[in-house]
């Protein structure tokens, strides 16, 4: 009998408003972009389990052997592979998992990015392997369940696991994170334009949202102002993205982008490229994901994203030009 085969990709993401402030069960709005990680398996005759990810690392297991790996939290994280191996072992041990694996994983997602959520578009193109392998109908709030302890593992301790509902669904998403689990709400209007701006300057998003919750302990009061500020920036963005107002969306970044640089996430890089790009006729610019460094976006109109992309390169940012809203994760 021949062996089955698999294929299955998952976009990668971006905070258009209320990252930092979705952590404190505020509403954010995260869209899908059209950057994909793609995963492809075919079933082995034995138990062992072989991942391979371009740029990452190896996986060599069995099934046994994942039922005895134990990560308690995110200090066992020890490589870019062992989230991956967490997953492994979450579903073996609670869904069962009967034939061993060869994973194949790659991405158009630079390795070098940070802010575009590829550990949640990794994490969801494997989940989706699984679950057809399974023959499991895992989606939407089950899928966010499942994938959040090890979002918060991977983000240090703390995360909204928001962008899993994004990379899931596609499109637009607003999500709020709650004590009874994931409020979200898919809005599917038209494709939109952005360029990403790279600052080239590593942040990672457990050290900034790590950054954030000092602040918070330390002036609670203030800074719950801050968030709840921003969640009305949010609900102004979510407004106009279902009336398709561009421009309207685009003033809600900028209002938000103000409000990051109070809470200190900002970067003078950062700024450098967003103000370029704002020059340049973008309708709106700010930081997106964890701050201090990773990457910036800015919305435009299709006419002018090679300017702006441009402008951006000026300012020796690293860019990339793709659509926002694109099809959530699928298996084919």
């Amino acid at each position: 009998m021949k062996n089955k085969n698999w294929t299955s990709r998952a976009p990668g993401n971006l905070f258009l408003l209320g990252e930092h402030s979705v952590v404190y069960n505020r509403k954010a709005l995260l869209t899908s972009i059209g950057k994909y990680t793609k995963a492809e398996a075919n079933e082995r005759n034995d138990e062992k389990i072989h991942v391979k990810s371009k740029g990452y690392g190896e996986i060599d297991t069995t099934l046994k052997e994942l039922e005895k790996i134990e990560y308690e939290d995110h200090e066992d994280y020890e490589n870019e592979m062992d989230p991956i191996k967490d997953l492994l072992r979450k579903y073996k041990q609670e869904k069962g998992l009967k034939t061993g694996l060869n994973i194949e994983i790659s991405s158009d997602i630079p390795k070098e990015s940070g802010g575009m959520s590829s550990s949640t578009a990794v994490l969801s193109s494997v989940l989706r392997i699984l679950n057809k392998v399974n023959e499991e109908n895992m989606m939407g709030k089950e899928y966010f369940k499942f994938l959040l302890p090890i979002q918060v593992k991977i983000h240090g301790g703390a995360a909204s696991g928001s962008e899993i509902m994004s990379s899931t669904l596609g499109g637009y998403n607003t999500v709020r994170k709650t004590d009874e689990g994931v409020k979200y709400e898919n809005i599917s209007p038209e494709k939109l334009h952005i360029v990403i701006g790279d600052t080239g300057i590593e942040a990672k998003t457990s050290e900034t949202v790590s950054y954030v919750k000092r602040g918070w302990e330390n002036h609670e009061e203030p800074y719950e102002e801050a968030f709840d500020e921003i969640e009305k920036i949010v609900e102004e963005g979510e407004r106009a993205i279902e009336r398709r107002n561009k421009e309207k969306l685009g003033k809600s970044m900028n209002k938000n982008q103000e409000k990051l640089r109070i809470l200190g996430v900002s970067h003078p890089k950062l700024e450098s490229l967003i103000s370029a790009s704002l020059n340049a006729g973008a309708l709106g610019a700010k930081l997106s994901g964890g701050g201090k460094g990773g990457i910036m976006i800015a919305l435009t109109e299709e006419k002018n994203q090679e300017d702006v992309a441009k402008a951006i390169e000026r300012k020796r940012g690293r860019t990339i030009t793709t659509e926002i809203g694109v099809r959530g994760a699928k298996t084919y």
